[in-house]
């Protein structure tokens, strides 16, 4: 028996929305269930439609929409993840056994929108690099038998398009079984404190998911990457400021080895097919920090897009895009003159500030200009107008993503629902949870 959603959501959302659903025969009602909770059961005949209420809040959620037969029991399951990223690109991991003294070997397969081929394609075995053949296949030498490895598949399809998957592998080359996994960004460290790299065994039992111990599967410190929100009227005094005779004072100075940094456009394009419209916010591929100063840095990656400015809205995509990057990370929002609420967005900045930080995502905004946006709208705002302002506020950044790192957490889990066991905190703390200002 089948149940499927006719309504997808791939873009945010919050309030009131009607989910529309359609199941084959067998199935006597639907019971859809929010975060945990059910909502509605949809008795008669199919298609089932109902209004669920998601909140003012601007939050993660999982939907799931379960099958029942007459006698109350469940015959079919679907599931959505709201406001969590849907990649236009995938990738999946196959194990097989290669015939060869029985040893095990993986084989990539992926997918996107468009069906372009990657650039670049890596796998690696508890972090350590694997050698790909022409087919996409790797042996795998998993050392201590019976152990859990964390297998990794990245893959870059060029314009800032990535897709990710890890898998947690467990028994030796006869067996292995594969698990979901969850990326937490942690902070150990920090201003005045050296960064302390985290091993599974020594956080064990340190996690809940939903009040529930969560398995650490493993920890990773990968390149930090920032996406930055950088609205016209910073980008005006950026490139006026590097015209100026004092400009090698600005900004004069090269950003921290490997951090990469991507723009996401403040204006949306608008895709219409059928009778919806999208709004698609662009986002440029990444740029290294190290290999340009800081005030060319800010001006890289600029969109000739006409409209009208969206910033709210387009700092929650960029956590989206930070989100599915599964890195240490960060987002910047970039102001000047003239960039002020109100704009054209649908979320207010207190929404999108919420977001961000019950989805793990340091949230910074920097100004050219102090009185272009309201601290009581967006929070505290770092003066960058000034060389020691823009050095000041870099270096904030620079210490939030450097002290980070990603703890893999076994199955998938909302964000806001992990929280730190009794005593869990000791050494390290959850980023984000209560980071922003």
């Amino acid at each position: 028996m089948q149940i499927a959603f006719l309504t997808l959501f791939l873009g945010l959302v919050n309030g009131a929305q009607t989910v529309a659903v359609d199941a084959g025969p067998g199935v006597a009602a639907v019971d859809l269930v929010l975060d945990g909770h059910s909502v509605v059961v949809k008795l008669g005949p199919p298609p089932w439609s109902s209004s669920v209420d998601l909140g003012t809040a601007l939050l993660p959620h999982h939907l799931e929409a379960r099958g029942l037969a007459a006698d109350g029991s469940e015959v079919a399951r679907a599931e959505q993840w709201l406001n969590l990223p849907r990649p236009p690109a995938e990738v999946g991991i196959v194990l097989e056994n290669s015939g060869v003294d029985r040893i095990r070997t993986a084989r990539l397969t992926w997918d996107t929108l468009k069906g372009t081929p990657p650039s670049a394609v890596e796998l690696s075995l508890d972090g350590e690099p694997l050698k790909l053949d022409a087919e996409a296949r790797a042996p795998l030498a998993i050392p201590n038998a019976g152990a859990a490895h964390v297998l990794s598949a990245r893959l870059r399809f060029g314009v800032g398009l990535e897709a990710r998957k890890e898998l947690v592998l467990t028994g030796d080359y006869d067996s292995a079984v594969a698990t979901e996994l969850t990326a937490v960004p942690v902070r150990t460290g920090g201003p005045g404190k050296p960064v302390r790299l985290l091993t599974p065994g020594e956080l064990a039992g340190r996690f809940l998911a939903a009040g529930r111990p969560a398995a650490v599967a493993a920890v990773e410190r990968e390149p930090p990457e920032v996406f930055v929100v950088r609205a016209a009227g910073a980008e005006n005094f950026l490139y006026a400021r590097q015209l100026s005779p004092s400009a090698y004072l600005y900004g004069h100075f090269k950003p921290v080895d490997h951090l990469l940094v991507h723009f996401v456009s403040p204006i949306a394009k608008h895709a219409v097919e059928g009778h919806t419209t999208s709004e698609l916010f662009d986002i440029s591929p990444a740029f290294m920090a190290e290999h340009s100063y800081m005030a060319h840095l800010m001006l890289a990656g600029r969109f000739d897009i006409p409209g009208r400015p969206q910033l709210a809205d387009a700092v929650a995509v960029a956590g989206q895009h930070a989100l599915d990057r599964q890195t240490p990370r960060a987002v910047v929002l970039i102001a000047g003159s003239g960039d002020g609420v109100p704009d054209g967005s649908r979320f207010s900045p207190a929404a999108v500030r919420a977001y961000l930080a019950a989805a793990g995502v340091p949230f910074f905004v920097w100004s050219t200009n102090k009185s272009s946006l309201r601290p009581e709208d967006w929070g505290l705002i770092a003066d960058i107008s000034t060389p020691l302002g823009l050095e000041a506020a870099y270096k904030q950044l620079k210490e939030e993503v450097l002290a980070q790192q990603i703890v893999w957490l076994e199955g998938r889990h909302l964000p806001q629902s992990i929280t730190l066991a009794p005593g869990g905190e000791a050494g390290m703390e959850l980023v984000a949870k209560a980071a922003t200002p």
